[in-house]
């Protein structure tokens, strides 16, 4: 027999809350249970509902894992070093 989830029945109430598309919910909840901070996804629907997590500050986590940090070219921190 399937376990009865404890999640919001209705993602519409979670969207609202929260201020995300679709989509965004998706990639935050995705985020929230890869990070390990849920232990599912049903657990992360929930710490949207009840505002446990920064939604902004957890948007802004992810644009930043996805950034690179690029090396300096050797010419600049030469040219940094002499002034």
């Amino acid at each position: 027999m399937i376990k009865k989830s404890k999640a919001s029945v209705f993602l519409n109430n979670t969207l609202e809350i929260t201020g995300l598309s679709r989509n965004d919910f998706v990639t935050v909840a995705a985020y929230l249970v890869r990070t390990k901070q849920a232990k599912s996804a049903g657990e992360a629907i929930k710490m949207l509902d009840t505002g446990t997590v920064d939604v902004n500050e957890i948007k802004d986590l992810i644009i930043q894992s996805y950034q690179k940090h690029l090396p300096k070219p050797k010419e600049q921190e030469a040219d940094s070093e002499i002034e």
